[in-house]
């Protein structure tokens, strides 16, 4: 007795439409505003990042600074606990899948 072998193949096709909208002078000047003051920002934190790290130097194991006797700056020891995604995936699966969460939101791409 021979045996047949049946092959399905699914194929799908997606669309994905967008709207659109063509800005205006006054839109136009609003994006780039957006896009100038976002690179700013980025700039910004950035140059924060590296005075962080060089006021560090400077204090180095001390915990205040202080100008004419007073506290000009102040370091604070603090603690984040976090939880281990790949690791609770891993060894607890079921666990992982009881208390995964998904938050949508949007993010502006600027080209």
């Amino acid at each position: 007795m021979s045996t047949t072998k049946i092959t399905n193949k699914v194929v799908q096709q997606v669309e994905i439409e967008n709207n659109g909208v063509e800005l205006n002078q006054a839109q136009q000047k609003l994006v780039s505003e957006y896009i100038e003051a976002k690179t700013l920002a980025t700039e910004l934190e950035k140059k924060k990042k590296d005075l962080e790290t060089q006021v560090k130097e400077v204090l180095g194991e001390a915990k205040v600074a202080t100008v004419n006797g007073k506290i000009r700056l102040q370091v604070s020891d603090r603690k984040r606990e976090g939880v281990d995604r790949k690791v609770l995936a891993e060894l607890f699966p079921e666990a992982f899948e009881a208390t995964r969460t998904v938050s949508e939101y949007v993010v502006l791409v600027a080209k």
